[in-house]
């Protein structure tokens, strides 16, 4: 029994008799245990139970249960284990919420990326466009000459303008590779590192503990 348990059952616990023995009931009256007796050997022998003065005495020390639990003192081995334990949530934190800010820098790195291979690839439709007016600039020269996104309908930003050699350097996109593995390997990373950690910190804790309790 734990001093969780004298929680649940509010001490004092007392003892009251019954017909058959005796109970013990905590501070609400609710009633924990029961000890069975008879008032000779001879009925406790052919009941298979304690006499009524064995029962009392049984009876007596399970009401006992909550004073001796709250006597006795956390070892210092069991100070140190949960203060270790307590700093090693602490730390492992540390690498998870790290990990929480890299996944985010992440996927909005691999949105930009999205964003960027659109627009060039909607520029490279508007260029290869037969019905594209032919006295553009970038329809004469598409390579060499500057293009303004904004202006082809390929951007909402009136400054964006990218190289026509760039149009045909755009990299294919896939999100499975830009955003999906890049966050399983930070999320994997970050988990193990914050285990890692917590175990070390637990590690030490049960060596210093050790020390401490001898």
């Amino acid at each position: 029994m734990s001093a969780q348990s004298t929680r649940r059952f509010p001490p004092p616990w007392t003892v009251e008799q019954i017909p058959v023995g005796y109970k013990v009931k905590d501070a609400n009256g609710q009633s924990l245990a029961w000890v069975y007796g008879r008032e000779s050997k001879a009925d406790a022998d052919i009941a298979n139970v304690l006499t009524m003065d064995g029962a009392r005495r049984i009876a007596a020390n399970i009401a006992k249960l909550p004073g001796l639990l709250g006597a006795v003192p956390m070892g210092a081995a069991q100070r140190v284990s949960r203060g270790f334990h307590r700093l090693g949530l602490v730390l492992a934190a540390l690498p998870l919420i790290a990990t929480v800010l890299l996944m985010g820098i992440t996927a909005i790195t691999a949105y930009e990326d999205y964003r960027r291979h659109d627009e060039l690839a909607c520029a490279h439709d508007k260029v290869n466009d037969a019905f594209a007016p032919a006295d553009e600039p970038w329809k004469k020269d598409p390579i060499s000459s500057p293009i303004n996104l904004h202006n082809i309908g390929c951007s909402d930003d009136p400054e964006k303008t990218v190289d026509g050699a760039e149009i045909y350097a755009n990299p294919p996109f896939d999100w499975q590779t830009a955003l999906v593995w890049p966050l399983v390997r930070i999320a994997a990373g970050g988990l193990a590192g914050a285990l890692m950690l917590y175990g070390a910190v637990r590690a030490i804790g049960w060596v210093i503990g050790g020390f401490a309790a001898s």
